[in-house]
């Protein structure tokens, strides 16, 4: 079976929550190739190997698996980030809390973003402010090894990174922006009862 027919094969569960980009970005993603690459190889054959994983994948797509957790990745703002089961999913909304700051806010020069999860409001703003000092805080453990993953993965180097519930272990509260976009999931929603 080759790359194409692969696709085509899923076009049947194809709708307005899994469209047929999720599917080429998880070839892009088996191949570690980007969507130009693929359309150029479209008719390359897959073996017995990459066709199992894609279909194990597509399954857990098709049973509500955000395309990200699989890919272990999520672009935002201008920044590649690591996303898994500890951290909810950076989305495209989120990026209007930057565009916000960038327009209104006259170089900060301390920032707080609580809740910070994966990193991508904190890391947003370090390469939009450079000179900031800025503070990254999370309950969690686990969602802060990964955000400070991403700021080595781009390269950031100006964010402290706080374990702390709210403002419970912050000394110093004197900022001149404060920044959080906690999950407005509800709490009985099956998918944040999947975070660990």
């Amino acid at each position: 079976m080759t790359i194409l027919e692969w696709l085509h094969s899923q076009a049947n569960i194809f709708n307005e929550k899994i469209g047929t980009n999720d599917f080429r970005l998880l070839v892009c993603h088996l191949f570690k190739k980007n969507t130009a690459w693929l359309f150029a190889n479209s008719n390359q054959t897959l073996d017995q190997a990459q066709l199992n994983q894609l279909n194990q994948w597509a399954d857990e797509i098709k049973a509500g698996k955000p395309l990200a957790y699989i890919t272990r990745e999520k672009a935002f703002w201008t920044l590649k980030l690591k996303v898994n089961e500890h951290t909810l999913i950076p989305r495209p909304e989120t990026e209007l809390i930057i565009e916000t700051v960038q327009q209104s806010v006259n170089l900060p020069k301390k920032i707080l973003d609580l809740g910070t999860g994966s990193g991508a409001i904190a890391l947003a703003l370090a390469t939009l402010f450079p000179k900031a000092k800025i503070t990254a805080s999370d309950i969690s453990k686990d969602a802060l090894s990964v955000a400070r993953e991403n700021a080595k993965i781009n390269h950031i180097y100006h964010v402290d990174f706080i374990q702390s519930d709210w403002f419970t272990n912050i000394d110093d509260k004197d900022f001149d922006l404060i920044v959080s976009n906690p999950p407005y999931i509800a709490a009985d929603d099956e998918h944040l009862a999947n975070l660990k």
